[in-house]
């Protein structure tokens, strides 16, 4: 069976994590908000935008608004989009495989 660089790369990563500063080149928290902007924002917000939670709680109550936000909830945004790649639901808005490998780069080093 032969298996892509990129595979290697994020289970690599999810047992070794590099742990980087974000001055010194690693993933920003610039970055990491954009991603939860595009990726998860319409959801998990105080009030969702995505047509299937209007007018309706964000899900399971992760509001992810700023970077606080994003640091309380690492745990389970490691979990649920890292390793499991469950969120975004479906991957309805084509949340690639080295985001997701950076955003783990990102929680491992705080």
């Amino acid at each position: 069976m032969r298996c892509c660089p990129l595979a290697i790369t994020v289970a690599l990563l999810m047992l070794f994590p590099i742990r980087v500063a974000a001055d010194s080149g690693g993933v920003s928290d610039e970055w990491i908000m954009t991603m939860v902007h595009r990726h998860c924002a319409m959801c998990h917000s105080e009030n969702p935008s995505h047509t299937m939670l209007l007018g309706q709680q964000p899900p399971k109550g992760v509001v992810l608004e700023s970077i606080e936000d994003v640091r309380r909830f690492a745990p389970r945004i490691m979990e649920m989009v890292v390793r499991k790649k469950f969120m975004p639901f479906g991957n309805e808005t084509g949340m690639a495989d080295a985001d997701r490998a950076r955003f783990g780069q990102w929680i491992a080093a705080q």
